[in-house]
C-alpha cells in the first residue's frame, strides 16, 4: 500500500497567523462601463450618458436603488457633481439611459471634460459602489 505523511512547516519566531476573511456581496452590483457626451452643443448645458452593466449575475426581489453620479472637471477646474437616482421593485433594467445634465455649465467648443462616474447600488441592506475615470474632448 501507499503511505503518506504530513509534516508541518515551522516558521521560526511565528506565534500566530493573520487571516483576512472576504465578505461576499449577495445582492446586485451595477458598474459603470462607459461615459459619453450625450449632448455637447455650444451654448447648451453639458450632458453625459453613463453606460452600466450588472456584474453579479444575481437576481433580487428587494427594492433596489441605483444612483449614478458624475463628479466633473472642465479644463482642469472642478465643476461639482450631479446625479440621478432610480428605485426599482425587484430586478431593474440595465437598458435605461443614465443621462446626467450639468444645467449651470454651458459647453464651449474645445473644452475638455474629465472626472469620475460612480454607480451606487443598494439592494435591501447591501450597498456597493463602483467607479471609473473618464476624459472627453469637446
Amino acid at each position: 500500500s501507499i503511505a503518506s505523511t504530513y509534516t508541518p512547516i515551522v516558521v521560526p519566531g511565528a506565534i500566530g497567523q493573520s487571516i483576512t476573511l472576504k465578505q461576499y456581496f449577495n445582492g446586485i452590483i451595477f458598474a459603470p462601463t462607459s461615459v459619453s457626451a450625450f449632448s455637447l452643443t455650444a451654448g447648451q448645458p453639458v450632458r453625459f450618458n453613463v453606460g452600466m452593466s450588472e456584474i453579479t449575475g444575481a437576481s433580487s426581489t428587494n427594492t433596489i436603488s441605483v444612483r449614478v453620479t458624475i463628479t466633473l472637471n472642465k479644463n482642469g477646474s472642478p465643476q461639482g457633481s450631479e446625479y440621478i437616482e432610480r428605485t426599482y421593485n425587484g430586478w431593474p433594467s440595465t437598458q435605461v439611459a443614465n443621462l446626467i445634465t450639468f444645467s449651470n455649465l454651458l459647453h464651449v467648443a474645445g473644452s475638455t471634460y474629465s472626472g469620475t462616474a460612480t454607480i451606487r447600488t443598494t439592494d435591501g441592506n447591501a450597498v456597493n459602489s463602483r467607479s471609473i475615470d473618464f476624459t472627453i474632448n469637446g
